[in-house]
């Protein structure tokens, strides 16, 4: 009876033993590559997902706050639409998953169909700030009193978005006269905002300022409360219509039409012809595509394609030859550097060294953040001695071309350039280019125009996409030459479906608006670079879905950032600016502060992770349970102070339970787990005895 009783306390002290060794070893979900699993979204999303479409989500330039849109109400939520946004910020707090949500999404009255049907619903839309803690509202409804605003959607700026709660929203297109309501929503288009958002530009049909008019979109800038017309003309006469760069009405990217420090706004005007300007502190407007030349040549369109952040130095194409050199009348890029001399302020960037063949624009892929940089795409050859009658790719630093390589399908040239919308993610940009301009990410179907190029030793597409080859993506470096294959599979196995930069679930993506946002596929330095891709790049991926990637440069080496385990597909969403921050969802709960089977958005965080929750004991089981019968006679010491193992706690409570014998004309009993021998001389003795059983002892 006694070993029986022995047994079981023993066995119930290892059970409890094995519970506290659990709970107690916090560990943290690093992987090979150095990268931890944060858990971004918060465990309690009523049951909703994080919605896995890349151009709502955007990160903050250090990595330590992400914005992204749930379908569902959740966290500190002030409103929501068909898409609520939220943002969420790093803590680093213990005993937490780390990283803390809140709601940005205003109030909003219910959404008519018409404007569901029209993408109407309200947004933040396009960049935020690069600390997430500005952007622009659009909004079906006012939020503020102002009047003259009722019926239209409104864009408002937030400046206090790192801050949880009901924020503060500025009216910026605000016409200050009452403007008649259209019968279906008319939609204003963010082309893009100084670095601190006290000036913001934006295209509308409406007629917001006195001296617009016609009914064809406008180029609007709001500068520091003020709404004024930004489509000026040199003359001072008000263009009939303008708009950013490729024209954000037109869904297509326009990046840095407006100086970090708002003082320059560039555009085009009339939309899809005419000249390019830049407007000055609202004051004054430069034609861009002035002629240079001794003799002048006849004025042909331009087109506008980006700039530099600064908006020192602008890019745009014509057939016009604007300097002395230009003759041959194909049509080229050139740059506009505001710090040049006059007269000298035009740069011929597509020169030909190989006039015999004839060249002819596709399109910009992008520059660097400094304009030192430009990527952009010819028919024709530029480079002597290289193969004429190419759809190339070219790279120009500062005066110096390279080719980098020619696409065998000429339909992938659409897919990597700034003309390219945004509103499909079949055909939104595939292309990036480092912000120090030292490295383009690209896509291409077909190796055959870069087999052999930079040391890349070609790649096999196969035909497993739409019977054709899939897209891979390539990463040229433009300081030694190299060209890489980010997402071929190392062993040379066929692909079996896209790589891709952008993620836009359709079952999600019908739901929510899409912005012109384009995610942060590359860093900074172009040191990384992150997609997804079906394929199993590394032996870990086993489970046949859609899993993300990064690929280091330096070391052509490329990591899963998932478990690639789940039963579902997991998407890479966006990065931080130098790609120690890869953000991405997933079904799977890859920490222990995940509880449920939702999409949940997680930071792979170079050097990051989060300790694991402590876990309570687990419910008894079997013989385990009989320990409860004699939690009386357990030690009163607490357990995590004297516990040294079962082995060693069984035998000192064996030295208190094992049979003792007493000699004869002696008694024995139990008392406090000691054992005593009492002689039986008297009934004296006999009476002490009794009375010592009676306080706790036991015969």
């Amino acid at each position: 009876m006694r070993r029986g009783f022995g047994w079981r306390l023993s066995a119930s002290v290892a059970t409890a033993a094995a519970a506290i060794a659990c709970g107690a070893a916090a560990s943290t979900a690093v992987m090979p590559s150095g990268r931890g699993w944060e858990m971004v979204s918060p465990a309690n999303k009523n049951g909703g997902d994080v919605v896995p479409v890349s151009t709502r989500t955007r990160a903050a330039a250090d990595g330590d706050a992400v914005n992204f849109t749930s379908l569902i109400g959740f966290a500190d939520v002030h409103g929501a639409t068909i898409g609520t946004e939220y943002i969420s910020h790093r803590t680093g707090t213990a005993g937490t998953p780390g990283w803390a949500a809140y709601g940005i999404t205003p109030t909003q009255d219910p959404l008519m169909i018409i404007g569901a049907i029209a993408g109407s619903d309200p947004a933040y839309d396009g960049d935020m700030s690069a600390d997430l803690s500005a952007g622009v509202f659009r909004a079906y409804r006012p939020l503020t009193d102002a009047p003259n605003v009722a019926g239209l959607l409104n864009l408002y700026v937030r400046r206090d978005l790192r801050d949880p709660g009901a924020g503060f929203y500025e009216l910026i297109s605000d016409p200050g006269f009452s403007v008649a309501t259209p019968i279906a929503p008319v939609r204003p288009f963010i082309a893009g905002a100084s670095s601190d958002f006290s000036h913001v530009i934006f295209e509308s049909r409406l007629n917001l300022s006195p001296d617009a008019s016609g009914n064809r979109a406008k180029l609007y800038e709001w500068a520091n409360g003020t709404l004024r017309l930004a489509g000026i003309l040199p003359d001072g006469t008000a263009a009939s219509s303008s708009q950013a760069g490729q024209g954000a009405a037109a869904r297509r990217p326009t990046p840095h039409m407006i100086s970090a420090d708002g003082s320059r706004v560039f555009f085009q005007a009339p939309i899809g012809s005419g000249n390019v300007y830049m407007r000055v502190n609202g004051t004054t407007t430069v034609q861009l595509n002035a002629s240079e030349k001794s003799t002048p040549e006849a004025s042909q369109d331009a087109q506008l394609w980006t700039a530099s952040v600064d908006g020192s130095r602008i890019f745009f194409s014509t057939a016009e030859g604007l300097v002395d050199g230009d003759d041959d009348g194909a049509e080229d890029y050139y740059m506009y550097d505001v710090n040049a001399p006059t007269g000298h302020h035009l740069t011929l960037i597509s020169s030909d060294n190989e006039p015999s063949v004839a060249d002819s624009g596709l399109g910009v892929v992008g520059s660097s953040d400094d304009g030192h940089y430009l990527y952009f795409m010819m028919f024709g050859q530029l480079v002597a001695g290289e193969s004429p009658l190419v759809s190339g790719l070219y790279a120009w630093h500062d005066g110096s071309i390279r080719y980098i390589g020619a696409f065998a399908d000429d339909f992938n040239t659409g897919f990597n350039t700034l003309n390219d919308t945004w509103l499909v993610i079949g055909t939104t940009m595939a292309a990036r280019v480092a912000a120090d301009g030292t490295h383009v990410m690209f896509m291409a179907t077909n190796d055959a125009g870069f087999r052999g190029r930079g040391g890349f030793a070609g790649f096999d597409h196969g035909t497993a996409c739409d019977g054709g080859g899939c897209r891979e993506l390539y990463v040229y470096n433009a300081v030694d030459g190299r060209l890489q294959c980010a997402s071929c599979a190392p062993s040379g196995a066929l692909p079996t479906g896209r790589a891709e930069v952008n993620t836009r679930v359709d079952a999600y993506a019908s739901a929510t608006t899409s912005t012109p946002y384009l995610n942060h596929a590359l860093s900074s330095d172009g040191r990384w670079a992150f997609f997804n891709t079906p394929d199993a790049l590394v032996p870990g991926d086993v489970n046949g879905r859609i899993d993300p990637y990064a690929y280091d440069t330096e070391t052509g080496r490329v990591t899963l950032l998932s478990s690639g385990r789940a039963t579902d597909s997991s998407y890479f969403l966006e990065a931080s600016a130098s790609g120690r921050d890869a953000f991405f969802v997933t079904r799977e709960r890859l920490v222990g502060w995940d509880l449920d089977g939702s999409y949940d958005l997680y930071d792979a965080r170079v050097g990051g992770g989060m300790p694991e929750p402590v876990s309570p004991p687990p419910a008894c089981a079997g013989d385990a349970c009989q320990a409860s019968s004699v939690g009386s006679a357990a030690p009163e010491t607490p357990a995590s102070s004297s516990f040294s193992g079962s082995g060693d706690l069984h035998q000192k409570l064996s030295r208190h339970t094992k049979p003792k014998r007493c000699k004869h004309g002696m008694r024995r009993f139990v008392r406090r787990g000691r054992v005593r021998c009492v002689r039986r001389k008297s009934q004296k003795g006999r009476r002490t005895m009794r009375s010592q059983v009676n306080r706790g002892g036991e015969r």
